[in-house]
C-alpha cells in the first residue's frame, strides 16, 4: 500500500468530496424544507390578513346598503306624515263645515230627532258626525259600559232612556226610535 499513496489520497478525496455534498446537499434539502414551511406560514398569515381587510370592506358595503333603505324609509315616512297631515287638515276643515251646518240646522230644527223620518235614515256603521247631522246633539250620553256608548235622545218619567243610538267603537250597531 505503500505504493500507491497518491491513488489512495485521491480516492479519500474524492469519497470526502463525495460526502461533503451529499451533506451539503442535505443541508440544501432542510434550508428547502425550512424555506418552504416559512413560505407557507408566510402564505397563511397573507390570507388571513386579506380576510380581515375584506370583513372591513363588506361592512361598508352593507352600511351603504342600510343607509339607501333607511333613506327610502324616511322617504315614505315623510309621504306618510304629509298625507296624515293634509287628511287632518281636510278633517277639521270637514268639521268646521258641520259644525256651522249642524248649528244652523239646530236653529231651523232643534228636534230634528222627534221626526221619524229622520230615524228611518239612519244605518249601521254610520260615524257619530253623520248621526248628529241627521238626528242633531242628543240630550245625555251613556259611556258607562266598555266601549259601547248609548246616545240619548229621549227619556221617559223615571229617567229611562225610550229613544236611543247606540255606538260601538264610535260606529252605529243599533237604535231605538222614540214613540210619537
Amino acid at each position: 500500500m505503500k505504493k500507491y499513496p497518491i491513488i489512495k489520497y485521491f480516492i479519500f478525496c474524492l469519497v470526502l468530496s463525495s460526502v461533503t455534498q451529499l451533506f451539503g446537499q442535505n443541508n440544501s434539502l432542510d434550508v428547502d424544507v425550512e424555506q418552504n414551511k416559512e413560505i407557507e406560514a408566510l402564505n397563511k398569515k397573507i390570507a388571513e390578513l386579506e380576510k380581515i381587510i375584506k370583513s372591513f370592506e363588506n361592512p361598508t358595503d352593507d352600511l351603504e346598503k342600510e343607509k339607501r333603505q333607511n333613506r327610502r324609509k324616511f322617504s315614505d315616512l315623510e309621504q306618510t306624515i304629509t298625507q296624515l297631515q293634509n287628511q287632518v287638515k281636510e278633517l277639521h276643515s270637514n268639521q268646521k263645515s258641520n259644525r256651522q251646518g249642524t248649528s244652523n240646522s239646530a236653529i231651523q230644527y232643534s228636534n230634528k230627532w222627534e221626526k221619524i223620518s229622520n230615524w228611518r235614515q239612519l244605518k249601521k256603521d254610520m260615524s257619530s258626525t253623520q248621526v248628529v247631522i241627521i238626528l242633531g246633539e242628543p240630550i245625555k250620553v251613556d259611556a258607562s259600559l266598555r266601549n259601547r256608548t248609548y246616545w240619548i235622545y229621549s227619556q221617559n218619567q223615571y229617567g229611562s232612556r225610550e229613544s236611543y243610538v247606540f255606538f260601538e267603537d264610535n260606529r252605529v250597531i243599533g237604535w231605538r226610535e222614540p214613540n210619537l
